[in-house]
C-alpha cells in the first residue's frame, strides 16, 4: 500500500537517511537554464519566508521507497531510500 504525507524539505534531508537514485533517473541533464530557474526559485522562498515564516512553496511530488538492500530490520530513519519521480 502506498501512503502519501506532507513535509517539508529540512524534514526529509536531516537524519541518518541515504537516499538511491536509480541509474535510469540518473541521465537528465540540468542546463545553466534550468540551474538558474532553480536558483532563483529558492531566493523567492527564502525572500518570502523571511516575510512571513508560514510561506511554503510546492514542489511537486517525490515517491520514496525502503532500497531492497536495507530491508525493515533497521530503524525506518536510518533506511536507504529510493527515489522516484511522480
Amino acid at each position: 500500500m502506498v501512503a502519501a504525507s506532507e513535509t517539508n524539505l529540512q524534514e526529509l534531508l536531516e537524519g541518518a537517511r541515504q537516499y538511491r537514485v536509480p541509474l535510469y533517473q540518473r541521465t537528465y541533464a540540468w542546463t545553466a537554464v534550468q540551474l538558474e530557474r532553480l536558483w532563483n526559485d529558492l531566493v523567492q522562498i527564502a525572500e518570502d519566508r523571511a516575510a512571513d515564516h508560514r510561506a511554503s512553496h510546492f514542489i511537486g511530488s517525490l515517491v520514496l521507497a525502503p532500497s531492497p538492500r536495507t530491508g525493515r530490520r533497521a530503524s525506518p530513519s536510518s533506511w536507504s531510500w529510493t527515489v522516484s519521480s511522480a
